[in-house]
């Protein structure tokens, strides 16, 4: 494998590194303010805690919380399995899963 091949795929790497850190990092974030919304936002706001608006408040940001964490998990997925594909191009495995015209 030529150093050409080696920095194209340093590169394609580094992208996906940063794509994941980039969507971990502020999933992040989303749980920090989701957390602050729910600590401090709601309890100010007057409402009873048991009472119902409180607790649909809770459960749509518990909803929240879990849809970013599956997008994350998702992106984490995807990224790895194209890192996967280069590291093995690298090591010179050809990956063909039948595709025809490749």
């Amino acid at each position: 494998m030529d150093s050409k091949d080696l920095m194209d795929s340093a590169k394609d790497l580094g992208i996906y590194v940063l794509v994941f850190f980039g969507t971990y990092f502020t999933a992040m974030l989303a749980h920090i303010i989701l957390g602050y919304f729910n600590e401090t936002v709601v309890p100010a706001l007057g409402l009873n805690a048991t009472g119902t608006a409180a607790v649909a408040i809770g459960v749509l940001s518990t909803g929240i919380g879990t849809a970013i964490t599956a997008v994350v998990g998702i992106v984490a997925v995807i990224t790895g399995l194209l890192t996967l594909v280069i590291v093995l191009k690298i090591f010179g495995f050809k990956l063909n899963f039948g595709s025809k015209g490749m």
